[in-house]
């Protein structure tokens, strides 16, 4: 999977855990943007990404899951 996904897409990185261990880490050549300006590099496990607004939905899925589970109350 890895190695197709080296060559027909723009995928920065595959991680794989199971079991709360990390069993599968590869990074990829492809594209990225320096100040508005296209560029291909290579990523690493230390390559900063600008993610702009998808915080916002890695957060809300967060509190979906924490409501879900009864969590949604604090215990001060």
């Amino acid at each position: 999977m890895a190695d197709q996904l080296a060559t027909s897409s723009n995928v920065h990185a595959v991680l794989v855990a199971r079991a709360g261990k990390l069993v599968f880490e590869r990074y990829f050549k492809g594209a990225d943007e320096i100040n508005g300006w296209p560029v291909e590099k290579t990523f690493h496990a230390d390559t900063l990404h600008n993610i702009k607004s998808a915080t916002k939905s890695v957060m809300s899925l967060a509190f979906g899951i924490a409501i879900d589970r009864g969590l949604d109350h604090m215990s001060v």
